[in-house]
């Protein structure tokens, strides 16, 4: 046998098996794609995940500002119901006990989720004060207010605009808003203050966390914390914001956490997993896979930069056919953050539509139904009433019973007129007006309409002494009725207003002929009566 030669040995030294070779390939490959991979997830995956996930947790933060704001200004129309009424600016002058028991009693405080009425002089010093403790059921009347919540009130009370924020009432976080007292028709200055106040407790954040699909405990004061509308500026599970009264005073801090949120990992267990799966594999699967991350990768990028550039959120479609896991995990996830954004604009939107007192449509949320029902109307030849119902003799009703039996009066009223078989929509219309849309064919069927109205209004028999009409509550109602037949064209010369304005002249009408009745109008000869007669609006 011929030895090899120095060059042989050489030569048989770098010699490499298939197997040696393939596997220091597949290990180069598997060292370059992990290598690539983690510069991916580094500067453009793992950016836009955190990008993301901050857009969500701001809106999420938004939304429950938001619903703070919602309280305080219900509570703004709250104290100017009572602030600018005669009886409250009498009682400042005359100091006549019985308006603080017509009004200010225990369960006008549960109605109105009231914790403090505070009533000041002209020249801002407590006339009277109470206290209500909802555990206890008790109402108190201290003499004096603690001397850090009486300069708190009197800065709030300088300021311009709305005078409501969040301040600390006797040591308790609370929803504050004051008005100043005024007779009710505004002819003689103000003579004093009205303040009502909302404590922030635990079990009234309750509709917030179902609004925001965010949890919000209570905290003891942190210092150095952001206020509620600081930006977010990372993705956490958990943040620390504080409330801070009109003059930046600390009040109170919340913890609000997002569980409905995964804060996005650079490089999870799952990516690692799947490296191992791809050592597995012959190289050329590997290149297969590398495109099929790539490809959704790019619609991924291509989706969320539509999204920026547009405004408009969507979901990001996940295909057939074969899916890699992370990917459809954060598409999914985007998907659920698109869902959650619609269902809290969905739900703050119905907030905004409903009346607070009623819990029927608002004006605002009876217009979109009106335009659409008016829209429909031009699209086939159907037959409708708008239905205008005032409270006889409402403003004698609050100042004879007071607003609390007033604001039950109403509740009643609603729930009177829901009972009807509407097939539309039942609205506040105004302080004491309503208003409903029918289906109507024929003069017959508006009659009964006319007549079926009455009969709730008559079946609860409330008391009304001080109407000039009847001993009991009633109505005007005024109805403006569409009646299309096919081929008519004549609704084309009208305006919705027109349909408004012609309900309002029918129940003036009504109002006219002595109240505690009906009138019906038919639009199409209303015209001449709407462009030369001002709209009406009798008390």
């Amino acid at each position: 046998m011929i030895p090899l030669s120095t060059g042989d040995k050489t030569l048989r030294a770098l010699d490499i098996s298939i197997k040696t070779l393939y596997l220091t390939l597949v290990l180069g490959y598997l060292l370059f794609w992990l290598a690539g991979l983690v510069s991916f997830r580094t500067l453009v995956v793992h950016p836009k995940e955190v990008a993301d996930v901050v857009r969500h947790q701001q809106a999420s933060m938004g939304s429950l500002e938001e619903a703070f704001d919602i309280d305080q200004e219900q509570l703004e129309v709250t104290v100017q119901d009572y602030s600018v009424w005669d009886d409250t600016w009498n009682y400042i002058r005359n100091r006549d006990a019985i308006y603080i028991e017509s009004n200010f009693v225990a369960d006008t405080f549960v109605s109105l989720h009231l914790n403090n009425v505070i009533i000041l002089d002209a020249q801002q010093q407590p006339i009277d004060i109470f206290l209500y403790d909802a555990e206890e059921e008790r109402l108190s009347t201290p003499k004096n207010l603690d001397n850090d919540t009486f300069q708190e009130l009197q800065q709030l009370l300088s300021l311009d605009g709305p005078r409501s924020g969040i301040i600390k009432i006797n040591g308790q976080a609370s929803i504050v808003a004051a008005h100043p007292v005024l007779p009710s028709n505004r002819d003689q200055p103000s003579n004093g203050w009205l303040i009502f106040s909302r404590s922030i407790e635990a079990d009234s954040l309750a509709t917030k966390e179902r609004l925001t699909r965010l949890q919000v405990n209570l905290l003891p004061w942190v210092d150095n914390s952001p206020a509620l509308d600081a930006p977010v500026d990372e993705p956490r599970t958990t943040f620390v914001r504080c409330l801070y009264s009109p003059l930046q005073k600390p009040v109170l801090c919340l913890e609000i956490s997002d569980p409905n949120t995964r804060v996005p990992d650079l490089l999870g267990s799952e990516v690692w997993k799947e490296l191992v799966l791809l050592g597995m594999v012959p190289a050329m699967i590997f290149a297969l896979i590398l495109r099929l991350i790539v490809s959704p990768l790019k619609r991924a990028e291509a989706h969320l930069r539509e999204t920026a550039e547009t405004g408009k959120i969507t979901p990001f479609p996940v295909r057939g056919g074969l899916r890699i896991a992370e990917l459809v995990r954060a598409a999914n996830s985007h998907n659920q953050m698109v869902e959650t954004i619609r269902l809290q604009n969905t739900q703050l939107k119905e907030l905004s539509r409903t009346d607070s007192l009623t819990s029927v449509l608002n004006r605002r949320g009876f217009d979109d139904r009106l335009l659409k029902a008016w829209e429909r109307l031009h699209l086939q030849p159907l037959s409708k009433v708008l239905i205008l119902v005032d409270i006889d003799h409402f403003k004698r009703y609050n100042d004879s019973y007071g607003h609390p039996r007033g604001d039950m009066v109403l509740q009643q009223v609603a729930r009177a007129l829901g009972g009807i078989d509407t097939n539309e929509s039942l609205a506040r219309w105004g302080g004491e007006e309503f208003s409903l849309l029918l289906q109507a064919g024929t003069r017959k069927e508006v009659e009964e309409i006319a007549r079926r109205i009455h009969e709730p209004i008559e079946r609860i028999a409330i008391a009304h002494h001080s109407s000039p009409t009847a001993a009991q509550l009633t109505i005007s109602v005024g109805i403006a009725w569409i009646h299309q037949q096919e081929g008519d064209d004549w609704l084309n010369k009208f305006q919705l207003a027109d349909w408004v304005k012609c309900a309002d002249l029918a129940l003036y009408d009504a109002k006219a002929s002595g109240r505690n009745q009906s009138c019906v109008r038919e639009l199409r000869y209303c015209q001449e009566l709407i462009a030369e007669t001002p709209t009406p609006n009798p008390s």
